[in-house]
């Protein structure tokens, strides 16, 4: 693995108690990692990065759970974790779901590999 700057950033995202703070990583995260396995100029999101991002999308505060859905599309490459993509699809399909969210998850799904051929996300676009 190349070393990229991404690590620190991961470990913040995951450990900090500071809303501020993880909102700061998790906009480094969305630039560090990628969701490709052999990239040669970005972190592979593995799954520890998976693991934070499903973690933040729960989050209560609202910036937190913006930048989790922005970062998450790094979650869902060639083997798209379960729990992340089950909480993007409940924002595309919870009625009570801030609007922008719903825009924010479309937007992630989006730009997932084959994203038409997953039965729950096709069911809820």
């Amino acid at each position: 693995m190349i070393a990229f700057p991404g690590p620190i950033f991961l470990a913040i995202a995951s450990n900090s108690q500071d809303n501020k703070a993880v909102v700061g990583a998790l906009k480094a995260v969305v630039q560090t990692y990628s969701s490709r396995e052999d990239s040669k100029k970005r972190n592979f999101a593995g799954d520890d990065y998976k693991a934070m991002i499903a973690k933040h999308l729960k989050s209560d505060d609202p910036a937190v759970k913006h930048w989790a859905i922005k970062a998450s599309s790094n979650a869902l490459g060639e083997n798209p974790s379960p729990e992340v993509l089950d909480q993007l699809v409940a924002f595309m399909t919870d009625e009570t779901v801030v609007e922008g969210q719903r825009v924010d998850a479309i937007d992630e799904l989006n730009g997932m590999k084959d994203y038409t051929k997953d039965e729950k996300v096709a069911e809820a676009l």
